[in-house]
């Protein structure tokens, strides 16, 4: 637990230094990102700026399993030493989606690179987990929905659902998140609308998948799979896919291994994003759905 919490700090340190290291750069237009950003905010949710400094950082997650059916909930704030433009920002708190399949080497990311561009010296950098209110509500239209609870582990705040139990059911639409807030901390946030992701069947026939599209902005299939033809290990690929969440997707010439294909292993989710910028502080909202079993 403790390591995964070092390493969600680092990760967010990262990003800043890599906003850091191109500040020279100017604005960056995401309009065309499968990402909401502070051009395009959703209904219910708090108006971006259009510039100035970022200062606090947060992140609400749900991530729904079709296997246990339910829902588990996390959330974290940071605050930086060091302001950062928000143009800066754009293209590193929003995803592009590429849209397509690649060969994925299964080795990838053990040994980890030599050469890295994080700076571990300068701690000026490393964000610092801050409160943003002791509960966080979660509203459907029905009523109360749930509430994160701000808990402390190993020094670093965190929110979680009462005892980090999961909410039972897949992810309600039209759901709003309020933030109340803290001082000194992250700032109030009220009436956020938090996407939804539902999971989806998908099928594969030849080199082409399908499966239920939402066409949702910020939405996307993330595919992780091996393949094998005519049953023979000895040509299995292992194969990621980026993919538009709209319905169906050629798989390119080559990845997949020629002859009668399966899949012996096939994990993918559906992922809605936003981010939503209000004054100095920039939110990130996730939902995430694994998928049924691969329909033949």
């Amino acid at each position: 637990m403790m390591k995964l919490r070092i390493l969600l700090v680092i990760g967010v340190s990262t990003v800043l230094i890599s906003a850091c290291s191109s500040s020279d750069s100017g604005g960056t237009d995401v309009s065309g990102s499968n990402t909401e950003n502070s051009t395009s905010t959703p209904s219910g949710t708090p108006t971006a700026n259009g510039g100035g400094n970022i200062t606090f950082f947060g992140g609400i997650n749900a991530s729904y399993s079709t296997l246990d059916d339910e829902t588990e909930w996390s959330a974290q704030f940071f605050s930086s030493a060091v302001p950062f433009p928000q143009a800066d920002l754009a293209n590193e708190f929003t995803s592009s989606v590429s849209d397509t399949c690649k060969l994925l080497d299964p080795l990838e990311g053990i040994n980890p690179p030599e050469n890295t561009d994080f700076d571990f010296e300068n701690l000026n950098f490393v964000p610092t987990t801050v409160s943003a209110g002791e509960v966080l509500p979660i509203t459907s239209p029905a009523g109360t929905y749930g509430s994160l609870v701000e808990q402390q582990v190993f020094g670093f705040l965190i929110y979680n659902t009462e005892d980090r139990t999961p909410i039972a059911g897949a992810i309600p639409n039209d759901l709003v998140v309020d933030i109340p807030g803290a001082s000194n901390g992250f700032p109030a946030l009220s009436a956020i609308a938090f996407p939804s992701a539902s999971a989806t069947e998908f099928s594969i026939q030849g080199n082409t998948v399908t499966w239920a599209g939402s066409n949702m902005d910020g939405a996307s299939i993330n595919i992780t799979a091996s393949a094998v033809a005519n049953g023979s290990i000895a040509t299995q690929a292992f194969i990621e896919c980026d993919l538009i969440d709209d319905g169906s997707h050629q798989i390119e010439a080559g990845i997949l291994p020629e002859g009668s294909v399966e899949f012996p292993l096939f994990l993918a989710s559906r992922q809605v994003e936003r981010v939503i910028v209000s004054g100095n502080a920039l939110l990130t909202l996730r939902a995430e759905a694994d998928v049924l079993p691969l329909m033949r």
